[in-house]
Parts: structure tokens; sequence; C-alpha cells
């Protein structure tokens, strides 16, 4: 006994971790539990290595925290780089082609039963003849933007086409940002019977900030005229605004980064979990690689075969049982070595002795 606790001996300790941990609570509540009643050498320690890895635990841990915000390049000029999504509203779907320098995005309507790759590639050409082709273009992994008639389009149009990864929308915050503002704008002028094309016209006509034109001056160089009578200045200088577009970054990046940390990157062959979109559990799987052009993200082998591709945040790495650990190891030194015998005791064949030549005896602990 220690005080009121038992002491467990090793051959039991296995079987009181699992009782302890029978309600599948933190390792702090474990070991609460645990100081009521038992005791052994190490206990805290077993117990953490324990909860960590409980398969049950694992899978339905929480999700992971947001990691520090890696912002986009702000682009050296408009229509350099721009993203492009798909979204539903009222019953249609539309197509969202958006700048990431000037923030202007254009919108066309999907033709019903024809929402195909081949579709969103022709329309998207539509707004390429009028504006130009960009240097890169940024989308999701939609089988819309993975056919294969949007890859021809891009190889033949001459352009870089990026794609964030699956089911983690946050690594294309710009064109998710832009969905959601423009949906409204068009739900709001619906609801008021108003024209959506004028509210849209309004949106590209505002300022952006206080420090930064419309998105339309930023776009054309010039301001457009909407519902409201007005002067048209002259635009500002490109410098002046890439200035101001890095600061306004760089305000965004500190406020995102301030309740946020950094995950450690993960290697090749690792054993790590998985999160499932849709029930939000945590699943076994395995590291391939890392996707060098995409920062924070990899392609994953599952258990069953076939291969995925997760961002960090959704993946967590997988402990290893520790008490599967402490008993191989012994098991193989002892197959390894069947014949070596046992060293003798330390006790017997050292002694240890003070300055002053007094013997320092060991001190007894249980066997344990």
């Amino acid at each position: 006994m220690k005080g009121q606790r038992i002491i467990i001996p090793h051959s039991m300790q296995s079987m009181i971790l699992t009782k302890l941990h029978a309600g599948h609570q933190g390792s702090e509540k474990t070991k609460l539990r645990a100081r009521t009643s038992v005791y052994w050498r190490g206990m805290n320690s077993d117990i953490e290595k324990s909860c960590k890895s409980c398969n049950t635990c694992q899978e339905m841990q929480n999700s992971q925290p947001k990691e520090p915000l890696i912002q986009t390049e702000v682009p050296p000029g408009p229509w350099h780089t721009i993203g492009t999504d798909l979204f539903y509203l009222d019953g249609a779907e539309y197509l969202l082609v958006a700048d990431y320098y000037s923030k202007y995005q254009f919108v066309r309507e999907v033709p019903k039963g024809k929402s195909s790759s081949r579709t969103i590639a022709n329309l998207t050409k539509e707004i390429f003849s009028e504006q130009g082709v960009p240097k890169i273009v940024r989308s999701d992994n939609g089988p819309h933007f993975e056919g294969q008639a949007y890859k021809e389009f891009a190889k033949q149009y001459n352009f870089q086409h990026t794609t964030s990864s699956p089911h983690y929308p946050r690594s294309n915050g710009f064109i998710e940002s832009q969905v959601k503002t423009t949906k409204k704008t068009m739900k709001k002028a619906r609801a008021t019977n108003t024209d959506p094309l004028m509210a849209l016209l309004c949106l590209r006509a505002t300022p952006i900030n206080s420090t930064l034109p419309s998105p339309a001056e930023l776009l054309f160089g010039r301001p457009i005229q909407d519902n409201l009578p007005k002067k048209i200045p002259k635009g500002k200088t490109t410098e002046e605004v890439t200035s101001r577009l890095l600061q306004r970054q760089a305000t965004q990046k500190y406020y995102h980064d301030r309740n946020t940390k950094p995950l450690q990157p993960l290697k090749p062959g690792q054993s790590i979990n998985i999160q499932d979109p849709r029930t939000q559990t945590w699943k076994p799987a395995e590291i391939k690689e890392k996707i060098q052009e995409v920062p924070r993200s990899y392609i994953i082998t599952k258990p069953g075969g076939g291969e995925i591709r997760r961002n960090r945040t959704q993946i967590r790495e997988r402990p290893q049982d520790p008490m599967e650990q402490a008993y191989q190891q012994p098991c193989e030194k002892t197959l390894d070595n069947p014949e070596t015998p046992f060293p003798k005791s330390t006790q017997e064949s050292h002694q240890y002795t003070t300055r002053s030549g007094r013997i320092v005896v060991p001190p007894t602990r249980l066997d344990m």
C-alpha cells in the first residue's frame, strides 16, 4: 500500500490502464481517477501514453486548430492571378471568376442540364476573350475543373492551373469569400425586387476600403459609372496600390494569426489519422508524399488501398501503442540471444564509497 492507494505490480498494470480508461476521458481526468485508488512507479507517464494511443479517442477527437495564415502573394498587377468556383442560388448554377489583385468578379449562369467540364471551360473562355488570359488560375478539385476538357483548355490557352486541397475551402479563401459576397448581394437584390445585375455593378464600383479604390478602377484603370451621378477622376498608380494591398494583407495576417499555431511537417511513410469531412471522425492512414508546389498538402495512402489528397489541418500524427512496444522489445532480444546468461547484480559487482570512506548502499525499491 502507498497511503490509501493499492500498489499495482507490473503484470497487472496493463489491465488497470484499460479499466482506468473505460470512460475514455482525457489523460488529466484519468490520472485524477487513478490517484484515488492505485499506484505504481511511472503511472502518470503510462496513463498519458495509453490515452494518446486509444484508437477510439483518436477517431473521435476534435478537429485540428487553425494554422497561421498563409497568404497568397499580391500579384504584380491586375488579371495576373484569378480564382474560379461554382455556386448555386435559387436552383440555378453560376460560374464565378474573380481577380486576386482588383477583387473584380465576373458571374456567368451555367445552362441547365449542361453542367460539365467543357461547359465551364467555354464560359471561362468567353471571359478570357474579353479580359485576356491570366498567368495563373486557382480553383478547387471539383470535377468541372479536374475534367479533361478544362485541362485541355489550360494547355491550349497556356495558363498555370493550381488546385486547393479537397474538403478544405479555407486554402482558397479568397474565392470562397468572393462567392459568399456575390451570393449575398444577389439574394438581397431578389428579396427586395431590385435588379441583381445593378447590385453587382454597385459592388464592383464600391471602394475596397478607405485607402483602396473600387475593384473596377483597379482592373480597368478607371472608375465605372454606376447608378450615382459622379465625376470620373484619374486612377492611382499600380505601385501605390500594390503597397497598400501589402499593408492590408499584413494587417489581416496579424489578426488571423493571434489564435493559431503551426503544425509539424509530416514525412513519407509516417502513420497518421485523417479526418473524414462528413463525420468529422479520424481514421488511420499513411503519408505517401508531400506536394511540394502547394503548401501543407499531402498525398495519403488509405489502409484499404487508394490515394487521397488532404491539407495538413486534416491530418494528425498517429501515436503507437506503448504497451505493444514494451512487450515486443524484450521478446526480440530473447529470441536473438537465447543462450545469453543473465548479468550479475550490480550490487554484487560494484561498491561505491564517499570521499570519507563510507559505503554507499543503493535504496531498496519494490519489484515493479
